[in-house]
């Protein structure tokens, strides 16, 4: 299935970026697409920038910045330590995720986070939502407490992956019960919050809609194709 998706660029050599909309896919599988992916740019410089939209089932995430003590807490879902910058964060069916595999035009990594976080809350404004960056790149709040996404990158030569998390209907075991001293992103202050909380009736459908939306609009990731992936063989990543 991986292959057969790429060679659609063939017929497209113009193509910019693949947007693959995917449905709800286990973290180690997504990781490996990723990785393959992320292999494949960096063997060819013609091949478009991916960007996949997914969720996955109930599991948490370690970054490189992690702790001990965050490493070694038994966590009631399952967990992965990975290449992102960061710490603990977490991830649901009920966020919408996405993970920009972008070659970076110049080697300022903090302007692609802002450029991610743009994107979620151009997605949120498309919903009437205001949401605020903080200064240090972290994700997107109500406020200065009620933090709705979190953001993660990692980056090889000079190619982006792991992204932005948005949270829709989190079900809040994921962040209650954590041991003393270990926060989502290692901010004490910050409150995770869905945004059902200020929007009941908001589905996850509807964030990720607006999400493409957005996605289309921006002129620099032009031409763009858009692929709706209902199912994904994880046996054709190898």
């Amino acid at each position: 299935m991986y292959r057969n998706l790429c060679n659609k660029f063939v017929k497209h050599p113009d193509l910019k970026t693949v947007v693959w909309i995917l449905p709800c896919l286990d973290f180690e599988i997504v990781h490996e697409l990723q990785k393959k992916i992320l292999q494949d740019k960096i063997a060819n410089a013609a091949f478009p920038d991916v960007l996949l939209l997914t969720s996955h089932p109930a599991c948490y995430t370690l970054g490189r910045a992690s702790s001990q003590i965050e490493k070694e807490h038994h966590y009631p879902f399952p967990v992965f330590e990975i290449e992102r910058g960061g710490h603990l964060t977490f991830h649901h069916p009920e966020q919408v995720i996405l993970y920009p595999l972008i070659t970076l035009k110049t080697p300022d990594v903090h302007a692609h986070l802002k450029r991610v976080l743009n994107w979620g809350q151009n997605a949120l404004a498309h919903l009437g939502i205001d949401s605020l960056l903080d200064g240090q790149g972290s994700g997107l709040w109500l406020d200065e407490s009620k933090k709705v996404a979190s953001v993660g990158i990692a980056i090889k030569r000079w190619v982006s992956y792991h992204g932005l998390a948005i949270n829709v209907s989190v079900d809040e075991s994921m962040w209650q019960g954590l041991p003393t001293g270990v926060h989502p992103c290692a901010l004490p202050h910050a409150v995770p919050t869905n945004l059902c909380d200020i929007r009941p009736a908001l589905i996850r459908q509807e964030v990720e809609l607006a999400l493409i939306e957005v996605l289309k609009e921006d002129e620099r990731l032009h031409p763009i194709q858009f692929e709706n992936i209902l199912s994904f063989d994880c046996t054709s990543i190898k």
